[in-house]
């Protein structure tokens, strides 16, 4: 785009600008295209501290910090890939908070960072392989477990590691495979994150030394039941870095999205009613912050149809919340918090399935609530990847604001769904 930022500073290093459409007011959303894993990491709000730099070898990472503005984060950086341009070359940037910017830093770059309390990262990562043949002449011995790299922040030019970053993109299949191996590791995982040490021996020979601490207690948010048939709060799946620090991978095969809800006041006007996606939100914030959600069952022959609920909740990166399809909702004081959403989608009928005609938005006065009939039949993983195809295509051109979809008759008196799209002044609308 336009308001990308190349650093010359640094070969590869930059500063990309993420496509988003309007969501009313100073809100807008955010989508990414991909059905790989995606790692939200929060850092809590006391001091937070790397105390060291970190190299992949095997990923570049695409970093896109969520906090208040007003925050700024310092980024240092070292160029350790020995057939760069730019070998040994030391780099510090200042970044203000931003869902519309993606910060990529390609393998071989140490990078550490400053002012990471209260923010959250969403690494949208990207994987790369050694050669086959470095493999295959056993020139290399890069495994995805012992990427990281750790060098002090103080170390001397001489002391600089001279790498070679692996250079092949890894498939579709290898992060299916590494997906797979991250959900069954962190259903039995009682240790924090690994840090690594280049450890000399005596015999002259040395290897890469991963240290692991004991899963320290962190406290967390208690989440509010809710009486409505399958509408629930899930703990993720998450690695600590610490007492209040840690990464939640997203593993579901599906693409997401980021909703930023600006820092003007953020309620809804309307319920929104999905027909067939089922949400499964994050929410990411101040802690001590307060949100008040309104539900309304609205699926037919469900146990609790035209319930009614009013909940209040703060934000957590550890939990998530599944809003069924067919169950109303609406969002009071969103503002200055982000949602991610990596939702499922149910239907017998996916391929001629819309995703931007599926949300309905209902009057909050309209107590007069309508009944749908509704699916517990999942798509395939083929949609999913379709989805994906499909929201490349209109990330290629200009959008205005995100659509609502009102329920109305037409003179025969029968309901019809007819999308607007509202401008970027208007109150919010479902997304």
């Amino acid at each position: 785009m336009d308001n990308d930022i190349y650093f010359a500073e640094i070969e590869g290093l930059c500063l990309l600008s993420n496509w988003f459409a309007y969501n009313g007011g100073d809100s807008f959303v955010i989508p990414f295209a991909t059905t790989h894993p995606v790692n939200l990491v929060y850092h809590g709000s006391g001091k937070f501290d790397y105390g060291h730099y970190g190299i992949h070898l095997g990923q570049e990472d695409r970093l896109v910090f969520l906090g208040n503005k007003s925050n700024t984060v310092t980024a240092m950086f070292i160029d350790c890939r020995v057939n760069s341009r730019t070998f040994k070359s030391r780099f510090i940037l200042e970044i203000e908070p931003s869902s519309k910017r993606m910060l990529c830093i390609p393998p071989g770059i140490a990078h550490t960072f400053e002012g990471l309390e209260n923010i959250n990262t969403i690494n949208h990562y990207n994987l790369y392989l050694p050669k086959p043949e470095d493999w295959l002449e056993d020139k290399t011995r890069w495994d995805m477990d012992g990427d990281i790299i750790n060098i002090p922040t103080d170390i001397n030019d001489d002391d600089i590691p001279e790498l070679i970053p692996n250079s092949c993109p890894a498939s579709d299949l290898f992060y299916q495979i590494i997906s797979a191996q991250q959900r069954n590791a962190l259903q039995n995982n009682h240790f924090m994150h690994a840090e690594t040490e280049n450890v000399d021996f005596d015999d002259g020979s040395s290897a890469l030394i991963s240290f692991r601490e004991p899963s320290k207690s962190q406290q967390t948010e208690k989440m509010p039941q809710s009486a409505i048939q399958g509408l629930q709060w899930q703990a993720h799946l998450a690695l600590q870095t610490g007492t209040a620090s840690g990464i939640v991978p997203m593993l579901d095969p599906h693409a997401f999205y980021i909703v930023d809800h600006g820092g003007d006041n953020y309620t809804h006007d309307a319920y929104g009613i999905h027909l067939h996606q089922q949400d499964r939100l994050t929410f990411v914030g101040d802690v001590n912050k307060k949100i008040i959600l309104n539900l309304v069952d609205c699926r037919k022959g469900s146990a609790t149809l035209h319930a009614k609920e009013r909940l209040e909740f703060s934000p957590s990166p550890l939990h998530y919340l599944i809003i069924p399809p067919g169950v109303a909702h609406s969002f009071e004081a969103l503002e200055e918090v982000f949602t991610i959403n990596r939702p499922a989608v149910f239907s017998k009928d996916w391929q001629s399935y819309d995703s931007g005609n599926d949300v309905i938005d209902w009057p909050l006065s309209n107590e007069d609530y309508p009944v749908f009939e509704v699916t517990d039949e999942e798509v395939p993983q083929e949609f999913y990847n379709n989805q994906v195809v499909v929201q490349k295509d209109l990330m290629s051109k200009p959008v205005e604001a995100t659509p609502i979809v009102l329920m109305t008759k037409d003179t025969s008196g029968k309901e019809i769904k007819v999308s607007l799209r509202k401008q970027q002044s208007r109150q919010p609308a479902q997304a």
